[in-house]
């Protein structure tokens, strides 16, 4: 589930000074000459999630014993559990292969705290998607070709571009047109995916552990720039791309039994989220639950 961690004390400076996380695999072997191993059945559908910290599960496994703590800021990974976060519960309920693409504080034209370059590195999500196999590495490029193209691919990117920026926020113009391209790129990689534009998941709570971290208050901006890849886009594919809300107003995420660490969600928050999700992904879709 939890084998390595490319980059476990970030893509800023922790990369340049720390080593990568490097786990070899190679290969299983029986203890036995009566055992036999089968393939299992490939999952029936394709799930692509690209986001930042909930989507690649930080602080599922944690607690809020560590928030503030050293060990939180040098072994964050530990707590990090995307297969307890709402990409591999969805998976799970839709029967479908999970791919995850995602670091915490990535965004779309900036990440958090972007005056602070030696935290999070010099690029957001897009450039990483597009060009990298692992994150640590410019080289091999991914070859899209070459793996199993998404039904669908669920993109929870905007939230950093706006929180943590000390009032350095993008422009509507420039927010709209770098979220445009890269839904044009997804779907122009990806020619017979659908993609949900997804925005929220906080809970009421929040804003006391972080004034400057409502997840709910960039959504605006994040649905403003679906609105207008709608209106610029042809019909056949403005209606590949949808867009939801996950509420915070405590509807989903309370913030009673429901929080990790760092003010991130846990197993609880992460199922609810989940829970809200699929009946709009089974619609769009026309999976059943």
């Amino acid at each position: 589930r939890k084998l390595t961690q490319g980059a476990p004390y970030g893509t800023g400076v922790g990369m340049e000074l720390l080593a990568d996380s490097v786990f070899e695999f190679n290969g299983l072997s029986a203890v036995s000459e009566g055992i036999t191993l089968s393939s299992p059945a490939a999952p029936k559908r394709a799930i692509e999630w690209i986001g930042a910290s909930d989507t690649a599960g930080y602080c599922v496994d944690g607690t809020a014993d560590t928030d503030g703590t050293a060990q939180l800021y040098l072994e964050g990974w530990l707590w990090d559990n995307c297969d307890m976060a709402s990409p591999g519960r969805l998976a799970a309920m839709f029967d479908a292969q999970a791919t995850v693409v995602a670091q915490g504080g990535s965004g779309v034209t900036q990440n958090a705290n972007a005056r602070i370059k030696l935290s999070m590195g010099p690029y957001p999500m897009p450039p990483y998607w597009q060009n990298r196999t692992l994150e640590t590495a410019d080289q091999p490029r991914w070859d899209f070709g070459s793996a199993r193209e998404p039904d669908l691919v669920v993109v929870s990117l905007g939230g950093n571009d706006f929180n943590h920026q000390h009032g350095n926020v993008p422009s509507n113009e420039t927010f709209n047109a770098a979220y445009n391209d890269f839904i044009t790129t997804i779907l122009g990689t990806y020619p017979s995916a659908t993609v949900m534009s997804v925005c929220g998941q906080g809970s009421p709570a929040e804003a006391e552990f972080d004034p400057d971290n409502n997840r709910c208050s960039p959504c605006p901006h994040v649905e403003a720039a679906t609105d207008a890849f709608w209106a610029s886009a042809t019909p056949d594919v403005a209606a590949r791309v949808h867009y939801k809300l996950v509420p915070c107003d405590g509807s989903v995420v309370t913030g009673d039994g429901d929080i990790g660490c760092n003010g991130h969600k846990n197993t609880v928050g992460q199922a609810k989220v989940a829970e809200f999700l699929a009946p709009t992904i089974s619609e769009v879709m026309g999976w059943e639950l």
